[in-house]
């Protein structure tokens, strides 16, 4: 079977659960897709286990705007999964990855693949997170605490890149033979199988990813182009963000066990606190922070609990990649 041309441009949209969102989020992808003047390009739409009205509305989109080459497909349930569908049916000098819960800005991609082609070392690019705030302008807590961590003031600078919305080179990520194959091999990492029963063996893009590049391409093959924005709605609840950081945990711990080559990296990619950063706030978002990581101490209990109760065998976990709720709002 002769492979599928390679356009230039493959924009990808793994989309699960994202009724409240999906719409608009491919009318502000669309309109970035144009801006790049880009004519060798493909938007494709991978549903991956959905059970709401996302197919719908992803067909209601096509059918108003027949002009967008677009095309719709399906993949096993999982962000990985799908996006490794998207590569491997239509192959492209460059893949972009956005988000379905969020929009981006409309020289958002324009920007990544300029940058991609003024320096050849760089493999990844990606865009600033910047958080979308209610037009009444109310902003519970919790919500203060998601926009003061997107901000990226109270860190160490990022030397990883993340998956809201990034343009790449040579995608990679290994096939699931190759992960339970490692997997299966470490005797001190089985039990984290059962977090993958009904879920792909790898959840998130950008962790094993990132780490794959730096080691490969040097700190150099990543970038973020701060004059690229996606938008999103910030964590807002106490729920949420324990859903996002236990997911995200368990993911580090996977690669920890299962990619052991690439653990020298770990001092040098985790983000910290920038003390002198925190020192220099006003006291309300020194207060903030603090409250952040005291949150965040909790949940680190909270895993290690679950971790020692799953080796134990007396725990049966819930699933890895749980929806955040709060991120699912409607937005123009």
């Amino acid at each position: 079977m002769p492979k599928p041309k390679k356009s230039k441009l493959i924009v990808g949209l793994p989309t699960r659960h994202e009724e409240a969102t999906i719409y608009n989020a491919l009318k502000s992808i669309s309109e970035a897709i144009f801006y790049t003047q880009i004519q060798d390009y493909r938007l494709v739409v991978c549903i991956n286990g959905c059970s709401d009205k996302t197919p719908k509305i992803v067909n209601d989109f096509i059918k108003d705007f027949p002009h967008i080459n677009c095309t719709v497909i399906e993949s096993q349930p999982g962000l990985v999964n799908a996006q490794r569908k998207i590569v491997e049916l239509f192959p492209a000098e460059v893949h972009v990855f956005p988000d379905a819960d969020g929009r981006i800005k409309k020289d958002a991609i324009k920007l990544l693949l300029d940058e991609l082609n003024k320096d050849k070392k760089l493999m990844v690019v990606y865009a600033k997170t910047v958080s979308l705030i209610d037009k009444d302008g109310r902003l519970p807590l919790v919500r203060k605490m998601g926009i003061l961590y997107d901000s990226q003031k109270m860190l160490t600078p990022r030397r990883y890149f993340h998956g809201r919305l990034f343009a790449v080179k040579k995608w990679y990520l290994p096939p699931d033979t190759e992960v339970l194959k490692r997997a299966q091999a470490n005797k001190n990492s089985r039990e984290l199988l059962k977090y993958c029963k009904k879920q792909p063996l790898l959840s998130a893009d950008d962790i094993l990813m990132s780490s794959y590049f730096i080691d490969k391409y040097g700190f150099a093959s990543i970038k973020q182009v701060s004059r690229a924005h996606c938008y999103a709605w910030p964590i807002g609840s106490f729920v949420d963000w324990l859903n996002v950081y236990r997911r995200r945990n368990i993911e580090v711990e996977k690669i920890k066990r299962w990619y052991p080559e690439y653990n020298y990296l770990w001092p040098l990619i985790d983000r910290y606190t920038d003390w002198r950063k925190w020192r220099q706030a006003d006291f309300f978002d020194k207060m903030l922070w603090l409250l952040y990581l005291l949150m965040k101490g909790i949940f680190f209990c909270y895993l290690q609990i679950e971790f020692l109760l799953l080796k134990l065998g007396f725990y049966e976990p819930p699933e890895q990649w749980k929806t955040t709720i709060s991120t699912k709002k409607r937005f123009n």
